[in-house]
């Protein structure tokens, strides 16, 4: 099949089911924040100009970038509704912008009311037939950080897609369940947490929150649910938390568990707190046992594994900063989100930020080589799937074949290029041949838009850093988003900082992102040819 072969609404849904699954590598991943978040975090970040503790040409970038994403959000309502609210935004960080409360007052509402429309506009427009192909990644991209935003969990989205897909529910049913389910109140869940390691001190100040290991075990007896799947231990404590759905409530739970164990780490002299690593949610619809997932696994540097670097030697003056990084960016397993947040800044900072230049310029340069690393990314899972297919393509793209991996890239290339499209079964892997066809038929305007997403999502990374250590905020509305979006990005720019660095003829930091910008810059149609090679 081609990519014309499936319908808009089959590469929207199966668009949706990949941005939410954690197995998702970065290249596919969900990048961006939702339209509405970002007018939440323009609101902020004006409110942090007028304290003095953020800049206004930070708040000049959100604003012009949120402007653009209003523009293509029909979610967003009415052609009147986007052109009131980018009439506010266009003005910028000037003292009639939103740094004026009146004019953010007026923003303000605007958003409001957006929020309860936004997924059945997007249905109306897919109803009425509205979405294109071309629109297939903006429609698939808005849902689901719309939705993450509200407070769904990603397992969560992921299983119900699935399942929903499974059972033949059209595009227009899902996103009219979609809304009903955003349209609900949050719950209150009672999460069980048990524990290997507990101090007495912190079981007597929980109170009834605890409860001993024995007396956990007669609860679950009586609700007709196992004992966890580890051996016995200290206790549990409950823990109480409203959200959207019960992994969602365990999401919560998680990060509540990182700040405990913060505090002990801290008020306690040479003691230590412990999960069991499971946990149950004891008013969920079907109580059961759930693993809570490592946040590493979904970050990884496979250049450390692929240049030999895992065991630590004595460091020189060029690879003491990649060897920080990576210290760095290992902090997201085992900080909670604040110090994740300074510790992922610090890694970026370190490797792409001279001392006389303002620490944005670092993240503008990460976004360089992440887009750089964009189109390569993209075809090299391509050649995997094609290797497997029934393609002519594929003997000469599997592993048997005599071909180097950049001759293999230039084979698929030209045939994407030559009007050649390959057949695939999945819609999701169709959607990506549609993503590489858009980026040959006009290389220059598409990479300088995914460069786009990828500056914002680093600057709101460096934006989190600033409101921490400047302006004393720990609430930011961007903080979950930035969590969720911008570890893995991080890692994928460190991969590609290792393994520039690691070459016979090896590049900086700087010099890796200084050629990303000058090839981007030198795209053109011509320039499609060598998309795929722009940071070999």
């Amino acid at each position: 099949m081609t990519p014309g072969t499936f319908t808009p609404e089959q590469l929207i849904t199966a668009r949706l089911i990949e941005l939410v699954d954690h197995r998702t590598p970065w290249h596919r991943s969900l990048w961006q924040v939702g339209s509405l978040l970002c007018l939440q975090e323009v609101l902020e970040y004006a409110e942090g100009v007028r304290v003095g503790a953020m800049r206004t040409e930070g708040l000049t970038h959100v604003t012009k970038s949120s402007s653009a994403l209003v523009q293509r959000d029909v979610g967003l309502g009415s052609d009147e509704v986007r052109a009131a609210i980018c009439r506010i935004l266009d003005l910028g960080a000037v003292k009639a912008g939103v740094v004026d409360r009146s004019v953010a007052d007026s923003l303000a509402q605007l958003t409001r009311r957006c929020e309860n429309g936004y997924i059945r506009a997007w249905a109306g427009a897919v109803d009425r037939g509205d979405v294109a192909a071309d629109q297939v990644e903006l429609t698939a991209r808005s849902l689901v950080s719309h939705l993450l935003d509200a407070g769904f969990s990603g397992d969560h989205l992921h299983g119900w897609l699935l399942a929903s897909r499974d059972k033949g529910v059209s595009l227009p049913d899902l996103l009219a369940k979609a809304d009903e389910m955003c349209r609900r109140e949050p719950t209150e869940y009672e999460v069980l947490v048990p524990f290997t390691s507990l101090p007495s001190e912190l079981a007597s100040a929980a109170g009834d929150r605890y409860i001993t290991w024995d007396a956990m075990s007669e609860r679950l007896r009586e609700s007709r649910v196992p004992d966890p799947p580890v051996r016995q231990g200290a206790g549990a404590l409950i823990f109480r938390t409203k959200a959207r759905e019960p992994k969602a409530a365990i999401g919560a739970v998680e990060i509540e568990l990182r700040r405990l164990a913060a505090r002990v780490a801290i008020g306690l002299s040479s003691k230590s707190v412990q999960p069991s690593g499971h946990v149950l949610v004891l008013n969920g619809a079907r109580p059961r046992w759930t693993p809570v997932r490592s946040r590493s696994s979904e970050i990884l540097v496979s250049s450390i594994t692929r240049h030999g670097l895992l065991l630590p030697a004595a460091r020189s003056e060029t690879d003491t900063p990649l060897d920080d990084a990576f210290e760095l960016l290992a902090a997201v397993e085992t900080s909670t989100s604040w110090a994740s947040v300074a510790a992922i800044w610090a890694a970026v900072e370190g490797l792409l930020a001279r001392a006389d230049e303002p620490g944005v310029n670092a993240a503008d340069r990460m976004a360089s080589v992440v887009a750089g690393g964009f189109v390569r990314a993209e075809m090299t899972q391509l050649i995997d799937v094609l290797a497997a297919s029934k393609e002519p393509l594929a003997e000469q793209l599997g592993a048997n074949s005599q071909l180097t991996q950049p001759q293999k890239l230039d084979l698929l290339a030209r045939n994407l290029q030559g009007g050649s499209m390959p057949q695939v079964n999945d819609p999701a892997d169709a959607a990506a041949i549609g993503r590489i066809e858009a980026l040959t038929a006009d290389p220059a305007v598409v990479m300088t838009r995914v460069r786009g997403y990828y500056r914002d999502s680093f600057r709101r990374l460096f934006n989190q850093r600033n409101l921490l250590l400047h302006g004393g905020r720990f609430d930011s509305v961007a903080l979950p988003a930035t969590m969720r979006t911008v570890p893995a990005l991080v890692a994928a720019g460190i991969d590609r900082l290792v393994h520039a660095a690691m070459q016979n003829e090896p590049s900086s930091p700087f010099e890796l992102a200084a050629r990303a910008d000058v090839e981007i810059g030198l795209l053109g149609t011509s320039g499609s040819r060598q998309l795929h090679r722009l940071l070999d």
